[in-house]
């Protein structure tokens, strides 16, 4: 799969032959449009947790699949910076498949639903799992709801911090990560994502908008499972749905070699 996100943006839109909007799925799955944050392109508030499950399914439907490693083992990851163009774009009728909406499970049944293992973070004074969310894959209106694919989301507190793993099964699991930063024309500087290596696995990091924090890590599986590890959005009152302080590297080795 090759992720698009514009510079200053968390990965917000991702661009493929066919796209369908996250706003189009939940209006259709809720009857209204919900508020989007200026910072990460992502639709936050009460419902930040779906919106951003959303985003994984519609990315993971769509375009077939990205990056992952098991544990520190993963597939070669690639990033360039691609010049923004004039698109069409254009929203278009879509659903999600059974049982219509997201729901929250156990590892087990996410596992069965999705058609491949959950990986997970192993248990650890530290690190406790929050819940466990999965999102039916998301596919044209004119298509019939299919029974089984999508994503899982996990929600986790990583000593003290709250994350989100997001996970799919890649279509293309032989693949390499491929991840194309949106840039102005002629632009000739730095990118705010790039390859970094852990472990000897390879990882993308994001750090826009400000090249510094850590907005989000993305890695590809030997199995070809997707992951997508980004944080809990808060406010500065503590409430969640508003801005995020990044990643901390600790946090993000946490998961790494944790991950099982």
């Amino acid at each position: 799969m090759n992720a698009e996100f514009s510079e200053g943006t968390l990965a917000t839109r991702i661009r493929t032959v066919r796209v369908i909007e996250p706003d189009v799925v939940w209006e259709r799955a809720h009857g209204m449009r919900p508020p989007v944050s200026r910072i990460t392109g992502v639709h936050v508030g009460q419902r930040h947790r779906l919106a951003v499950a959303i985003v994984a399914a519609i990315l993971v439907t769509l375009v077939g699949g990205t990056a992952i490693a098991v544990t520190t083992l993963t597939r070669p990851a690639f990033v360039f910076g691609k010049p923004v163009t004039q698109s069409s774009g254009g929203n278009f009728p879509a659903h999600m498949g059974w049982p219509g909406h997201p729901i929250i499970t156990s590892i087990d049944e996410a596992s069965r639903l999705s058609g491949f293992q959950v990986l997970i973070v192993e248990p650890r004074a530290g690190i406790a799992l929050n819940s466990v969310t999965y999102v039916p894959e998301v596919v044209p209106a004119s298509e019939p709801a299919p029974m089984t694919g999508g994503s899982v989301t996990l929600d986790y507190t990583i000593d003290g911090t709250e994350v989100q793993l997001n996970e799919f099964l890649d279509l293309h699991p032989s693949a390499p990560l491929v991840i194309n930063q949106k840039i102005g024309p002629g632009y000739t500087g730095p990118l705010c994502s790039s390859v970094e290596t852990i472990q000897g696995g390879q990882y993308v990091f994001v750090r826009c908008p400000d090249g510094k924090a850590i907005a989000s890590v993305f890695w590809k599986t030997l199995d070809g499972v997707d992951i997508s590890l980004v944080p809990v959005m808060t406010s500065p009152s503590g409430q969640k749905g508003s801005q995020s302080n990044g990643l901390s590297i600790e946090v993000i080795q946490a998961v790494i070699s944790g991950l099982r």
